[in-house]
């Protein structure tokens, strides 16, 4: 008969015996002296893929701010992210100076200067770090330098420092269009009338700017000065031309342009010669020419002056006429442009004999009051520099150019009115005054039935 013994009795209850439970105890103070052993390189790795991540968030934030402002942020507090390590050490961040109150995609930066584990890196704008476990910044100051993390430093430490930089092409990548210049067109101009001086524009670019005529040419007479575009074109025509730009740090951008000249030749405005009597000075008169360029120069190239008279050089009339009769002559005008270009124009002198009345236009016969002849006309000059709007009597409305005439008959009168710019060309709605030939006809003190408009806004008249 075999009897069992009493341990084996136990196998068959819950619970460990004084051997097993000493041996899981063996066992726990292994597995925690090991968990104990690793929590300090897992806390350790923790921080620094935290510091890590906070480095190239605040990177970003700084990304995100230039690409939206065109300019720096000058301190992280704005940004609204982390700015500590996980170290409780403040994340360093170093700005370009000029570039936090200019803008990025015209300023020449002041550069940050740094050294990325051997190879320089000339064109930094921004610089952000943390100093690590060891809170030593071993990256220095402005002039930086990255080391392999590490690696002894010159201090003795080794080198931990989570460094992120920004350099001033990715930035303008992202934040600027690129330099562009920005005038799309450019006004027609004149022969011999100075043209109007236009500024070039661009955007986008490093200052200074260097301009300049890549192919074609621009209208003779008229230059390019750094990005002025002025001058007095001498001859008419069409001008296409490329316009070329460059940067500060050589970027380049090219414009297609054109200046269309119009022409210009000399144009006689003189309409009326004053009547003249036989045995009586002629009142000196001077013809009138607009157009072209100045000084001009006449001559009569067919027909007779009134025997006694004489047109000089400068276009003047003048001498003592000794026979009556009307006498119909054409007058050349020669401006001096080169070439020099011409006009002709034929003009009559109406001489009364002596003793008889009144003075005339040189069409029609004279009487001394002007108001009763309806064959005597009053000719208005237009000597202001601005364009008006006239009515004959609510007759039809014109434009009144500079240098124009219009005349006018006894009894008639005019309403002027003005342009506005010439918002209301040719439409006659801003009213001016109106103005009746008795009320002209006073202005005329020379009595040779010619005056000229002075101020077309202020109605003011004078005689010729």
């Amino acid at each position: 008969m075999c009897i069992l013994s009493q341990p084996y009795f136990r196998l068959s209850k819950k619970g460990f015996t004084l051997i097993e439970l000493a041996i899981v105890l063996v066992i726990m103070g292994i597995l925690v002296g090991i968990g104990v052993s690793m929590m300090g390189p897992l806390i350790k790795r923790a921080k620094l893929t935290e510091t890590r991540e906070t480095v190239k968030t605040v990177k970003e934030a700084v990304i995100g701010y230039t690409v939206s402002q065109k300019k720096l942020p000058a301190s992280l507090n704005i940004l609204g992210v982390k700015t500590q390590d996980s170290y409780g050490k403040d994340i360093f961040f170093l700005p370009s100076p000029n570039l936090t109150t200019n803008d990025l995609c015209t300023t020449n930066p002041q550069f940050l200067t740094l050294n990325d584990k051997g190879s320089p890196k000339n064109r930094v704008v921004t610089v952000i770090l943390s100093s690590g476990e060891n809170t030593n910044s071993d990256t220095g100051t402005n002039p930086f330098s990255i080391l392999e993390t590490g690696a002894a430093t010159s201090t003795g430490s080794i080198y931990d420092d989570i460094v992120e930089y920004i350099e001033i092409d990715s930035l303008r990548e992202k934040a600027c269009h690129g330099i562009n210049i920005t005038t799309d067109n450019l006004p027609s101009g004149t022969e011999e009338v100075p043209y109007a001086q236009i500024s070039l524009g661009a955007t986008d670019g490093t200052l200074p700017y260097t301009w300049g005529i890549i192919s074609g040419s621009l209208p003779p007479g008229v230059a390019l000065s750094t990005n002025l575009i002025s001058g007095t074109p001498t001859q008419a025509g069409t001008y296409n031309f490329t316009i070329g730009l460059m940067d500060a740090e050589a970027r380049e951008s090219r414009r297609s342009l054109t200046i269309v000249v119009n022409p210009n030749p000399p144009r006689i405005v003189t309409e009326f010669l004053a009547y003249g009597k036989v045995q009586e000075a002629y009142p000196s008169t001077t013809l009138g020419a607009t157009g072209g360029k100045p000084p001009y120069s006449w001559t009569k190239t067919s027909g007779n002056l009134p025997s006694g008279l004489g047109l000089n050089a400068t276009g003047t009339i003048t001498g003592t006429p000794t026979q009556a009769g009307t006498y119909s002559f054409t007058i050349r005008v020669t401006d001096s442009g080169l070439p020099a270009r011409t006009v002709d124009k034929t003009l009559s002198i109406t001489i009364n004999p002596a003793g008889s009345g009144g003075s005339g236009t040189g069409t029609g016969t004279g009487s001394s009051d002007g108001e009763k002849d309806s064959s005597v006309k009053l000719a208005i000059l237009n000597q202001d520099y601005e364009t008006s709007d006239y009515k004959i009597n609510d007759g039809e409305c014109k434009s009144w150019l500079p240098g124009d005439t219009i005349s006018l008959s006894a009894g008639d009168k005019v309403n002027l009115y003005w342009q506005g710019g010439g918002a209301y060309k040719g439409q006659c709605k801003s009213f001016l005054c109106t103005k009746s030939y008795g009320d002209l006809k006073k202005e005329d003190t020379n009595s040779n039935n010619i005056i000229k408009l002075i101020y077309s806004s202020q109605c003011k008249f004078g005689d010729y």
